[in-house]
């Protein structure tokens, strides 16, 4: 039992460090590479949004939360907003 914990003690460790990869790879991105890179982790079927950031979408189910962000920030750079 012990090493079972131990395991999922490293697991969830590990999924941590690689959500804070994904995350500060999204935010240092070049100037207008926001919204493509996080069309890329959406499409890769990934959230996008600040709640369930990184972790996989449903098989075969899309996320409202994530899909408005991705509307709102097209929009923003439509109107030539300040978008990474």
């Amino acid at each position: 039992m012990q090493e079972l914990r131990q395991q999922a003690w490293a697991l969830q460790e590990e999924n941590e460090e690689l959500r804070a990869q994904l995350y500060q790879e999204c935010y240092q991105t070049p100037p207008g590479r926001g919204l493509a890179s996080l069309r890329m982790l959406y499409g890769e079927g990934y959230h996008i949004c600040p709640p369930y950031f990184a972790r996989p979408l449903a098989r075969g189910m899309g996320c409202l939360i994530c899909l408005a962000l991705l509307n709102q920030a097209a929009e923003e750079a439509q109107r030539g907003g300040n978008l990474r």
